[in-house]
């Protein structure tokens, strides 16, 4: 996996903060046995660094170089921070995600304290949400409840959309604490190896959503609808929720799907997408209780298509931090000392990236480092 522009330029602004040209020439030579001058011949540490970490990108040797840096610099938060940001999306496996393991109830009847997350999301994550589109938020609660578009969450890699998922779920069930809700999360990102076709896609959703309904008949009920005499897998999918999962439910059911934009190079890609806009926009009093929420990393008009229920639904583009924004999400972390003018040096070194600012703030509160040390290139 490589790095994208967007990440490649974070790395550059976290190297240049912690070394000079002198100790990145030592760490290539000591640490690589790379010679910097063979790799590039650019005058300038910022330039020698765009074209070090290009080159390292192409060649596949991005996350060796990142981790020897890391080793290199081990007081520098900041830079460790990035690094370790990074390398965990360099390095990561395809083991399925926690979120959905944890057991949850089929049913949840909100009845929760105001600071309660949900289940099977950590409450920090929850409690720690920075709001960025909140006019937007309350318009997608409010229509969640009521109407049956999609609610489409857009941003760049590791921008909070799952989070941002769960933030709007929470709300919904918050609000609307006297109704019993089903939902079921799913982020194709997890079994993306496993689909081969359009038949193992959506049998591997089916498992999902039997798994949240009916948890001591998983097996026979997937086997039962799987032997039906449709041939097609989408006719399948399509009876088991309307035959069998949202008459079963005594409320709303909101599908969530993470990653969406995963299988946009599988040729199946537009039978699944027009097969979720046929059930937000079907008519029959039973697709009432249907409701959606997608989050894609690509920009909305990749994927607009005829039939997609990206052309239909209500959008949440995220951004990265602003600078009132960190601010704010300090005040959260209980680091009060950081001020408007160090948190400009901050940004002007990892932008405004929710992870990576997150990351940074939780490494200075448990390490009890005061953002005037974190900023010290030399720390």
């Amino acid at each position: 996996m490589k790095l994208t522009g967007q990440e490649l330029e974070q790395l550059q602004k976290a190297l240049l903060n912690a070394f000079d040209l002198d100790s990145l020439e030592q760490m290539l030579k000591f640490k690589l046995n790379k010679d910097l001058y063979s790799i590039t011949t650019a005058s300038g540490l910022e330039k020698i660094l765009f074209e070090l970490i290009t080159r390292a990108n192409k060649e596949g040797w991005i996350a060796e170089l990142i981790d020897f840096a890391k080793k290199d610099r081990p007081q520098n938060q900041i830079f460790n921070s990035v690094a370790d940001e990074l390398l965990s999306k360099l390095l990561a496996s395809n083991k399925p995600s926690k979120v959905q393991e944890n057991g949850n109830p089929s049913n949840i009847t909100s009845s929760q304290p105001d600071n309660a997350a949900i289940p099977s999301l950590p409450a920090i994550s929850l409690n720690l949400y920075i709001p960025r589109n909140p006019l937007e938020e309350e318009q997608a609660l409010n229509r969640l409840g009521s109407h049956s578009e999609p609610i489409v969450v857009i941003g760049a890699g590791r921008s909070g959309k799952t989070t941002l998922l769960y933030y709007l779920l929470d709300k919904f069930l918050e609000k609307n604490n006297t109704k019993e809700i089903t939902y079921v999360y799913i982020n194709f990102s997890d079994f993306l190896d496993e689909i081969t076709d359009f038949d193992s896609l959506l049998k591997n959703i089916a498992t999902k959503i039997v798994e949240k309904v009916w948890p001591n008949d998983v097996e026979g009920r997937i086997k039962r609808i799987w032997a039906s005499r449709f041939a097609h897998a989408q006719d399948k999918m399509r009876t088991l929720m309307k035959e069998h999962v949202l008459p079963e439910i005594k409320g709303l059911f909101i599908l969530l799907i993470d990653e969406a934009d995963c299988i946009y190079d599988k040729n199946f890609h537009s039978g699944f997408f027009t097969m979720l806009q046929a059930w937000c926009k079907n008519p029959d009093p039973i697709w009432s209780k249907f409701r959606l929420m997608v989050a894609i990393s690509r920009t909305r008009i990749d994927l607009i298509e005829e039939g997609s229920p990206f052309n239909i639904g209500i959008e949440i583009v995220l951004q990265e931090f602003n600078e009132q924004q960190v601010m704010v999400l300090s005040s959260r972390y209980n680091l009060p000392d950081w001020t408007s003018e160090q948190i400009k040096q901050l940004m002007a070194i990892v932008g405004g990236n929710p992870a990576l600012v997150n990351s940074i703030m939780r490494d200075a509160t448990n390490a009890q480092i005061p953002l005037c040390d974190l900023l010290d290139p030399k720390k």
